[in-house]
């Protein structure tokens, strides 16, 4: 019994609301590109017959969850805490970076910003800063 309960409710996963909040966001965008691809493969004069109709129906109860989820991700700041954290991520990986190289007495080399430069550009393939 405890294990089809489980099966069907799903076990405890340790997780922050953050963590939580975003995720459902995730799983609804996804779930609203899946239904809009579905009824893009409909013909539209059939869209809102027999069983499509349910389809729509739940694209539009999606639609509407989305944005109340988009909405509390707003509220709550998930994407400023996150620009604060990379912030704060990149400002360490310098004061790092920095000390390493005074530490290896490169630091005032005139060629250490170039081959910092050229190595950190490895990060960001597609070019885009």
């Amino acid at each position: 019994m405890a294990a089809a309960s489980a099966q069907a409710f799903g076990l405890p996963v340790q997780t922050s609301a953050d963590e939580a909040l975003e995720q459902e966001l995730w799983r609804t965008v996804g779930t609203v590109a899946w239904l809009g691809e579905h009824l893009q493969g409909v013909p539209p004069e059939q869209r809102l017959r027999g069983n499509m109709a349910a389809f729509a129906d739940l694209d539009a109860a999606e639609r509407r969850h989305l944005t109340a989820v988009s909405k509390a991700c707003i509220d709550a700041g998930l994407d400023k805490r996150k620009v604060a954290l990379l912030e704060r991520t990149a400002t360490a990986f310098a004061e790092v970076l920095r000390r390493v190289l005074s530490d290896l007495d490169v630091l005032e080399d005139p060629r250490a910003p170039v081959v910092v430069q050229r190595h950190l550009a490895l990060l960001n393939p597609g070019g885009e800063t």
